[in-house]
């Protein structure tokens, strides 16, 4: 899994003015496997929206992969859950 966080913290050297044009390109070349999360926090689809919402804050990220049988099989953000919330 890849986050806006994961992309900032790679990307912030392109700020810098001082990095080289070739160090910049090399930058945004990067594969996404080199900055994204391995083994990022999941949460099953029967699992309570509870435990979601912990996980979230608890990994810091904004949205957890719902996983069955080791297959994704969608995603919950907290945008998800604040429409829940608010629906209620």
């Amino acid at each position: 899994m890849i986050t806006l966080s994961h992309i900032q913290h790679a990307l912030a050297p392109l700020f810098d003015k001082d990095v080289a044009v070739t160090t910049r390109q090399a930058l945004v070349n990067r594969p996404v496997h080199d900055i994204m999360r391995w083994e990022p926090a999941t949460v099953g689809p029967e699992d309570p929206v509870q435990k979601a919402s912990a996980r979230m804050p608890e990994h810091k990220v904004s949205g957890l992969p719902v996983v069955n049988d080791n297959h994704v099989v969608g995603i919950i953000t907290e945008s998800d859950i604040f429409k829940l919330i608010v629906d209620a």
